[in-house]
């Protein structure tokens, strides 16, 4: 499927903010849950908060929480640009007062949920739709390569396995793919379905304006 939409029109969208806010807002859902899993000891079991809720349970009751506190702090916003807004400032708080290696470990389980929702979850996303992301998903490997071996890094040196902190909120980070694609297509006023083959057709520009927040990507840029 060829999408109509005019390669200038989506450069101005994008040199305007317009792109780059829907993309952030849905971001600000990634970095959520997988913030929450990072930030509550998901990679030490002595540092992991004591429940009999299931890890998916866990993330969904928290973003919900989340997300109340984001309208509650933020009413003049958008739901998704708020609690992008409160995710940013918590990361960055909470990650200001850990250790180095702790803070290392942090910034890159938020690389991996960032990696595997564009790489896994809008693949998947798209290949319900009969789109192969291929394009896209090569761009975005390539533009975040660096942070990509810095995050590998962090999780061979840990023992762990990327998939099973990612796995623990997948089902959320479905959710937050639909709602950006929905998201995307109402911005750049296209049908949803078109959204995948505007992802390839423009592979690079979005590989380039979906990035991690600043004070993740200075800690893995610092790592190396």
């Amino acid at each position: 499927m060829h999408c109509s939409l005019d390669a200038a029109r989506l450069r101005a969208g994008i040199l305007g903010g317009q792109m780059d806010n829907v993309l952030k807002g849905g971001l600000g859902l990634t970095i959520a849950l997988v913030a929450l899993v990072a930030c509550n000891g998901a990679g030490d079991p002595q540092e992991r908060p004591v429940s009999r809720d299931p890890p998916a349970a866990q993330a969904a009751k928290q973003m919900d929480e989340l997300r109340a506190r984001a309208s509650r702090e933020h009413p003049d916003l958008v739901p998704t640009e708020a609690l992008r807004q409160v995710v940013s400032d918590d990361t960055e708080m909470k990650m200001a007062a850990q250790e180095s290696d702790q803070r290392l470990f942090t910034a890159a389980s938020i690389f991996w949920g960032f990696y595997f929702v564009n790489t896994k979850t809008r693949v998947d996303y798209c290949d319900e739709r009969n789109v192969d992301l291929t394009p896209f998903v090569q761009a975005f490997t390539k533009e975040h390569a660096r942070d990509h071996s810095a995050a590998e890094a962090v999780f061979r040196k840990a023992g762990m396995d990327p998939n099973t902190l990612v796995e623990q909120v997948g089902s959320e980070l479905r959710k937050n793919v639909d709602q950006d694609m929905i998201d995307l297509a109402t911005n750049e006023q296209v049908p949803v379905d078109q959204t995948c083959s505007l992802l390839n057709e423009h592979a690079e520009e979005f590989a380039k304006i979906i990035q991690l927040p600043p004070h993740v990507k200075q800690a893995l840029i610092t790592s190396n």
